[in-house]
């Protein structure tokens, strides 16, 4: 179990066959890549599992809400609560979330999504210590995004940062600084969402004894170790 006084939230979307992951689908085919998108998404659930503070799963489509009923039944995920996302882009959709978890009396919040299997107990620990002693903490990605955010206080106006950027962390990070929010950025860490990225993924959690890691590294190898002879 990890400890953790913050509320963890899971900003996910259901797996679609022939949506999402294009880049992952132009090497890996639409069928395979459905199959990773799954795994991801049962290692970040498995977060959640672990996770012995609140748990929030915020789906991107509130039509999907009944399939993740059924999905956090189904893994007995029974101290979760499911707060579907409203409408806009990706920083709209996190304000309004943020503030109606603030305003139900979770003070502190940890943001994750489904595409950093990598996360583990520590960088959470690390991660809850720094949100003791700052406003928000970030986690970038070595895309130059955020694999992680974590805050105590409502996140400023979200709305025109670039979310699919380069400079996503960069830019998040002056505007916490400029709204004067104490901000921690902590190491990077990766996302995958390419097949150089699942290879990535793959060696590290190849002695990850998590079982939803461990899906995740067999259904890597299974590709890598068949496309290695053709």
């Amino acid at each position: 179990m990890m400890s953790g006084t913050a509320t963890l939230v899971l900003l996910c979307r259901r797996p679609q066959l022939r949506e999402g992951k294009r880049r992952l689908a132009a090497s890996l085919g639409d069928d395979y890549t459905f199959n990773v998108a799954q795994a991801l998404l049962q290692c970040a659930l498995e977060d959640l599992q672990a996770w012995q503070g609140q748990q929030v799963v915020s789906p991107s489509q509130k039509d999907d809400t009944s399939w993740f009923q059924h999905l956090l039944f189904d893994l007995n995920l029974k101290r979760a609560a499911l707060w579907p996302q409203s409408q806009g882009n990706l920083g709209q959709r996190i304000n309004a979330l943020d503030q109606s978890l603030y305003d139900a009396g979770h003070l502190a919040r940890i943001y994750i999504g489904s595409d950093s299997p990598i996360l583990d107990a520590s960088l959470y620990s690390h991660v809850d210590k720094a949100l003791q002693t700052h406003d928000m903490v970030l986690v970038p990605a070595s895309d130059g995004g955020v694999v992680l955010m974590a805050t105590k206080q409502p996140w400023p106006d979200l709305r025109t940062l670039p979310w699919s950027e380069a400079n996503l962390c960069s830019e998040l990070s002056e505007l916490c600084l400029a709204n004067e929010l104490s901000l921690a950025r902590l190491d990077t860490y990766f996302d995958v969402d390419n097949d150089a990225d699942l290879l990535r993924a793959m060696h590290c959690l190849e002695h990850d004894q998590r079982p939803a890691r461990q899906h995740l590294f067999f259904l890597a190898r299974q590709y890598f170790g068949h496309h290695s002879h053709t």
